[in-house]
């Protein structure tokens, strides 16, 4: 069985922190959620499909 192909990201940002929340757009109307980039560098909305992408150069690291 092979894996299913996730969908392609409809928006993608650019941050400089792996800890996001995302609202969605007025469009969306989905609830605030908090995601957490692991080692990919990224994370995906599971409401609306955007993408967020750490930005080169930062450091995934919580330090103070």
């Amino acid at each position: 069985m092979s894996a299913s192909p996730q969908p392609t990201p409809l928006e993608t940002v650019t941050v400089d922190t792996p800890k996001v929340s995302c609202d969605g757009d007025a469009a969306s109307e989905h609830p605030r959620v908090f995601l957490t980039m692991g080692p990919r560098g990224y994370v995906d909305c599971p409401y609306c499909s955007k993408r967020f992408v750490l930005q080169e150069g930062t450091h995934g690291g919580g330090g103070h």
